[in-house]
């Protein structure tokens, strides 16, 4: 599952940003450079804004060049709007006021004269966050599982009624002489009286009002009901499982 992490920098440290990329690269990263993603006609403040908001973290080499850059300030502050993870690597001597939006962050020094340190320590970083983007991934994964083993406990009468519901999910619930009766959409029309049978109707009730209880139905108003989010999902689900 890739890690998505974009490098911000002064065009100056180009060299430097290029040598972060490679080696996070070798293990398993995703990494952007705007330099290397050439988008004729585009506005390059456009394709650099999609670029953060698909990233998972951005990463700041903040150096004499790039401090004072209002480009990589507006990258960072951005990045931060958008509740990005934002981590600095800041060469010795840098000012605490080209910090910027970054004084009191937590950075990784990263020296010029002996780079091996702060590289190492990021890149440790990453990997961290990388496998705990994975985990959860994988625990969201397993839900959506679990959700779709619910359809083994559905009754006969749940899974009719999902699979035949309109696609905008209305159901209504219509009272007659001859009992309740489900209508799957908006019609009214009357049941046929003469094939109507009152020990169906109570047996698609209670399927009608267990699905209620379950989630997958909710009560709108009146006579009408709605198939909820994962009442969607599970129609869905049935619908393409019943055409494959």
């Amino acid at each position: 599952m890739a890690y998505k992490v974009f490098l911000s920098h002064s065009s100056v440290d180009t060299g430097w940003v290029r040598w972060i990329a490679t080696n996070a690269e070798q293990v398993g990263l995703e990494v952007y450079l705007y330099e290397h993603d050439a988008q004729p006609g585009r506005l390059v403040a456009d394709k650099i804004e999609a670029a953060i908001q698909s990233c998972d973290a951005l990463v700041v080499l903040l150096t004499g060049n790039s401090g004072s850059s209002p480009y990589v300030q507006q990258e960072i502050g951005y990045a931060k709007a958008l509740k990005k993870v934002v981590v600095p690597l800041v060469q010795p001597g840098v000012s605490q006021g080209k910090l910027a939006m970054l004084q009191g962050v937590e950075y990784i020094r990263f020296d010029f004269q002996n780079p091996q340190p702060g590289l190492a320590t990021l890149l440790q970083y990453l990997q961290k966050a990388k496998l705990g983007k994975e985990e959860s991934q994988a625990l969201l994964a397993v839900g959506a599982l679990l959700e779709t083993a619910a359809h083994a406990k559905l009754s006969p009468a749940e899974i009719e009624i999902l699979r035949n519901v309109p696609s905008d999910g209305t159901i209504l619930l219509m009272k007659y002489q001859l009992g309740p009766f489900l209508h799957l959409g908006l019609t009214t029309a009357p049941p046929d009286l003469n094939h109507y049978d009152p020990g169906g109707a109570a047996h698609y009730l209670d399927a009608f009002e267990s699905l209620q209880r379950r989630g997958p139905l909710r009560h709108e108003g009146g006579n009408l009901y709605r198939l909820t989010g994962r009442g969607f999902d599970l129609r869905k689900s049935l619908v393409e499982g019943q055409s494959a």
